[in-house]
């Protein structure tokens, strides 16, 4: 036995020193990011390799180097114990190979997470094996092996001998694509190479899938059999304290990432860190990953997009807050707002846990202009949405050149907030996003679905059709035109569907929007892009359009009940729609609609000229919060009325002024007192803001 004898003296000290070791629990939300004083001497592999020997069990004391200097290696954290898989084991990686870290400690996730950089001083630490296994551990004699291994080392022992460096960066960690023959020869140089690294098998399927749980029970470790692609296999073994050790093995060929441990005569083992380490299976008892059901993680995510892999589906994290105004770019924690008070609506970022302000570990979203999403989801309109869990749905890529999620149109069908109802958004909204569009008699009473007009053919008839906006097409050919979303360059036709996030064009119903008439000025995307995902049904004659069949001349319309009450003509009456603008206003810079007319049309989402009296302002985000007087104590909003003496909140609208825009500086009544009573007119988008009907992304402004 070759480790030197003070092991019990050293923890000894260790409880001596109790909580004086430095770098504590220095990960916590909203301190300084900490900085190693020590500096990294040596690789992982050279220090596995001049500490190595074949005994299956063994111990050894790192001494100083040959030139009398500490022994100090660096790596970042592969590993994490959160779902309960890895246990007492915190794994580190660098450029050159893996080491497991064998401590006596539950959650270390919580301090360790994935992409920490730890630098560790070996030296007088112990190094060995256990039961085939190389790692950092602690001195203990196996009796029936009559041998010393390494087993698990006092966290505090830990914390005495490492620091962390800087905040945790997942992108940095690299997981290896491998077969079975990288690792089929077993030799020591393999063994040290491989051992205790994050691997991913493309193309594997499971031995028993959808039949076999992940073990044979609760708090029962068992080992289920990977079928890899190359016709060999691997264990991959489970404990059944895991959070998913009831679930199914999953169907289909799929990819598998895991940490790649050694045990004795067995040999080779994968250990999954969570059950998010399974990509594009089939579905399972708890639904395929990337599901609603089964989302990815914020983490999963950053993992994938930092190692050039693509993938879409839902998303779970904690909104943590909103790109700050004029980032272009984020590069920085300063570029995030990380609180409910933000500047700008257009934007959320979300956190794989609560109090993370480190934007490396977070996604952005970009939330769709006149969109359900954000409508209903961003901060600078709903403060409370702080801090809940967000579900939302896209493809995995760069935005703002960090981590996010593009593709999500905003629908109500692609997020779910907690605790947040949005119209249309689930099957507990009459009329909803969920609700099926069942099939009619072509009547007002009973519109013909989109599936029948498609099964019709061409007959003819004027009927009446009921569907979901679901894009607009693009030149002359649908098949290539089509586009699935906003805003849309033209305004002469759209597409309707069975479901809100259809995007197979065969199962969309082309609809012509005639040119000068209300159904056109009401529903075309171009004008209106906050209809994309809204029901609604419309009259007009079933004739070939873009080569298939299709809704022309349309004469009516009607939003559908349920899906949202705050359209033009639409809501609940469930009445064609009529337009609420008087004559000789037009919505254009010279004829703006007054604030009467701009109330009626109910957040439609358009685009137009607006002009009231300036009245009040918004201290906080209902109708209660109303103020009438100046100055303000806030410079984010105005309220507008027909009357410049109207107090009556009712009949305002709450005017959106965004953070460094001129609209603010000239209207803002904290600055702008003497503002109060005059007459503005206002380009800007018809959408519900603070609970008001609202005027939002103002482009410019008149003070009369």
């Amino acid at each position: 036995m070759k480790f030197v004898k003070s092991a019990y003296l050293a923890l000894a000290a260790v409880a001596a020193l109790g909580f004086s070791a430095c770098q504590d629990d220095v990960d916590a939300p909203g301190l300084v990011a900490p900085e190693a004083s020590w500096k990294p001497n040596t690789t992982i592999l050279d220090l596995k390799t001049r500490y190595w020997d074949d005994a299956t069990n063994y111990i050894d004391t790192v001494a100083l180097t040959d030139a009398g200097e500490h022994v100090i290696i660096s790596g970042r954290v592969i590993s994490s114990d959160a779902s309960g898989n890895i246990y007492k084991s915190l794994v580190i990686q660098d450029e050159t190979a893996a080491l497991s870290l064998s401590i006596n400690a539950n959650s270390l996730y919580a301090n360790y997470r994935i992409g920490q950089e730890v630098v560790i001083d070996v030296t007088d630490m112990y190094i060995g094996k256990y039961n085939g296994l190389q790692q950092l551990g602690f001195p203990e004699f196996y009796t029936q092996g009559n041998a010393w291994e390494a087993t698990f080392m006092p966290l505090q022992f830990f914390k005495v001998h490492s620091q962390l460096n800087g905040l945790p960066e997942p992108s940095k960690v690299d997981t290896l694509a491998i077969s079975y023959a990288d690792i089929s020869s077993a030799t020591p140089d393999v063994l040290r190479r491989y051992q205790s690294q994050l691997v991913r098998f493309n193309g594997a399927t499971f031995e028993g899938a959808g039949t076999l749980q992940f073990t044979d029970g609760v708090k029962i470790t068992s080992n289920r059999t990977l079928l890899l692609a190359d016709g060999n296999s691997i264990v991959v073994r489970t404990s059944g304290y895991s959070n998913f050790w009831s679930d199914l093995l999953p169907k289909g060929e799929g990819d598998v990432v895991g940490i790649l441990s050694y045990y004795g005569t067995s040999g080779w083992q994968l250990l999954l860190r969570s059950r998010n380490d399974l990509l594009n299976f089939e579905g399972t008892s708890s639904g395929a990953i990337g599901s609603e059901d089964n989302p990815y993680t914020v983490d999963h995510v950053i993992e994938m997009e930092a190692n050039d892999r693509t993938g879409s589906g839902w998303v779970s994290g904690i909104i943590a807050g909103a790109v700050a105004p004029g980032v272009t770019a984020v590069t920085s924690d300063s570029d995030i707002e990380w609180t409910s008070d933000v500047s700008m609506p257009n934007t959320l970022v979300i956190a794989p846990e609560a109090g993370i302000t480190d934007y490396k570990a977070c996604l952005v979203i970009e939330l769709p202009q006149d969109s359900r999403l954000r409508e209903y989801g961003n901060l600078l309109d709903h403060p409370e949405n702080y801090g809940k869990e967000i579900k939302v749905k896209g493809s995995f890529g760069k935005v703002l050149s960090t981590w996010g999620i593009t593709g999500n149109k905003g629908t109500s069908a692609e997020f779910r907030i907690e605790g947040v109802n949005v119209p249309g958004g689930d099957d507990n909204t009459p009329g909803g996003g969920d609700d099926p569009i069942t099939n009619g008699d072509g009547s007002e009473a009973s519109p013909y679905s989109t599936a029948q007009v498609i099964s019709l053919g061409n007959p003819g008839t004027v009927s009446w059709v009921e569907g979901y906006i679901v894009g607009w097409i693009d030149g002359q050919v649908i098949a290539s035109g089509a586009k699935f979303e906003v805003p849309a360059t033209v305004a002469s036709n759209l597409l309707l569907a069975a479901s809100p996030s259809e995007t197979d064009v065969t199962k969309c119903v082309p609809v012509q929007l005639v040119g000068g008439s209300a159904v056109r000025t009401a529903l075309n995307l171009m004008d209106n892009p906050g209809n994309l995902g809204k029901r609604v049904k419309l009259q007009g004659e079933l004739v070939a359009y873009f080569g298939k069949t299709g809704v022309k001349q349309t004469a009516a319309y009607a939003w559908i009940e349920g899906g949202d009450d705050n359209k033009p003509g639409g809501g609940d009456d469930n009445k064609p729609g009529t337009d609420p603008v008087q004559p000789g206003q037009t919505g254009t810079q010279e004829a703006p609609i007054d604030v009467t007319a701009a109330m009626a049309l109910n957040n439609s989402g358009a685009s137009a000229w607006v002009k009231g009296y300036v009245v009040g302002w918004v201290a906080g985000s209902a109708q209660t919060d109303a103020r009438f007087g100046a100055p303000a104590d806030r410079a984010g909003n105005i309220l507008i009325a027909a009357s410049p003496s109207e107090t009556d909140p009712a009949k305002c609208m709450a005017v959106e002024l965004p953070s460094k825009s001129a609209v603010r500086t000239a209207l803002n009544l904290l600055d702008n007192p003497g503002v109060l009573g005059k007459e503005v007119v206002l380009n800007a988008s018809l959408r519900s803001y603070l609970g008001f009907r609202g005027l939002t992304s103002p482009k410019a402004y008149e003070l009369k």
